[in-house]
C-alpha cells in the first residue's frame, strides 16, 4: 500500500507481504515489512524513491536538503518495520525475527537521508 498526503506533509508506505507456496519438504514462512515517512515544512527540497521486484529486492529512500544556502526547515520523520516468521516442519513457528528503525530530525535540517533495503528470496 502506497499513500500520500499533501497540505505540507508526505507520507510513503510500503507494506511487503511474502508468502509463498514451497515444496512439502521446506516449511512455510511469512514477511511483513514496511517502511515510509512523513515530512511537515515548508522549506526544502524533498525527494523519495522506492522500488519493489518480483525477484524480492524492495527498497525504499527519502532525503530532505536546503536549497541553495538556506537549510530545510521543518520535521521529517522516516521508519521501516519488520516481522520475519518462520515455520517448523511440525508446522510451529521456529523462528521470529522483528525489527524496528525510525530517524527523525526538526527545525533546522541541513540534510536529512534514509535508505531501507530488503532482500526476501527462496533457494531450493
Amino acid at each position: 500500500m502506497i499513500s500520500y498526503r499533501t497540505a505540507g506533509a508526505i507520507a510513503l508506505v510500503l507494506v511487503l507481504l511474502t508468502a509463498v507456496a514451497l515444496p512439502a519438504s521446506a516449511a512455510d514462512f511469512s514477511n511483513l515489512v514496511n517502511s515510509g515517512s512523513s515530512m511537515n515544512g515548508n522549506v526544502g527540497s524533498l525527494a523519495t524513491s522506492l522500488t519493489a521486484s518480483p525477484g524480492g529486492l524492495n527498497s525504499y529512500s527519502v532525503g530532505l536538503q536546503g536549497i541553495g544556502d538556506s537549510p530545510a526547515m521543518g520535521s521529517i520523520s522516516a521508519y521501516a518495520h519488520g516481522n520475519l516468521m518462520e515455520g517448523g516442519a511440525d508446522g510451529s513457528l521456529a523462528q521470529q525475527i522483528i525489527f524496528n528503525q525510525r530517524s527523525t530530525a526538526s527545525g533546522e535540517i541541513s540534510l536529512f537521508s534514509f535508505s531501507f533495503s530488503y532482500l526476501s528470496k527462496f533457494n531450493i
